[in-house]
C-alpha cells in the first residue's frame, strides 16, 4: 500500500484554533484564550483578534454596539442585515439613530446585483473594524 498524505487534511493548527474559536460560546472561548494566554500572551491576543467575526457585533452590549456603529457605514450594516436573525436586525436598527437606521434599512431592502459577494465583503470589513476596536480596548468582545 502506497503511503499518500490524506487529501483535505488541514495542517495549519493556528487557523484550526481560530475556526474553533469562532464557533465557541463566549465562556468556552474565554477559558481557552486564558489558558493560552498563560503560556503565550501574544498568541492569545492574535487568536482573539483573528477569531472575531461580524457575528460578534450581535453579541456586543448596547454601549459597545452604539460605539461600534460610529465606525461602520450604514451601508455595510444594511448589507449584513440581510443574513441576520430578525431579532438582531431589530436590535441594531432600534439602537441606531434615525438617519443611520434609515440608510441601513434602505440598503437592506434593496436587491443587490451580486449579493453574495457584497455580503462576504461587508462581513469581512465589519469583523476587521470590530477587531481594531477590540485591540485598542475600545469595545469588549465576549
Amino acid at each position: 500500500m502506497e503511503n499518500q498524505p490524506s487529501k483535505g487534511v488541514f495542517l495549519n493548527g493556528k487557523q484550526q484554533v481560530i475556526d474553533m474559536l469562532r464557533f465557541m460560546n463566549a465562556g468556552e472561548k474565554s477559558r481557552l484564550l486564558k489558558a493560552i494566554e498563560g503560556r503565550n500572551a501574544p498568541l492569545a491576543r492574535e487568536l482573539m483578534q483573528k477569531s472575531i467575526s461580524f457575528q460578534s457585533l450581535c453579541n456586543l452590549n448596547d454601549e459597545d454596539l452604539i460605539y461600534s456603529l460610529n465606525f461602520i457605514k450604514p451601508e455595510l450594516i444594511g448589507i449584513v442585515l440581510k443574513i441576520l436573525k430578525k431579532s438582531d436586525q431589530q436590535r441594531i436598527l432600534g439602537i441606531s439613530n434615525r438617519e443611520y437606521a434609515e440608510s441601513a434599512y434602505k440598503v437592506f431592502t434593496t436587491s443587490l446585483r451580486n449579493e453574495e459577494r457584497d455580503i462576504t465583503r461587508a462581513t469581512e470589513r465589519i469583523a476587521e473594524i470590530l477587531g481594531k476596536l477590540h485591540s485598542r480596548n475600545q469595545i469588549t468582545i465576549k
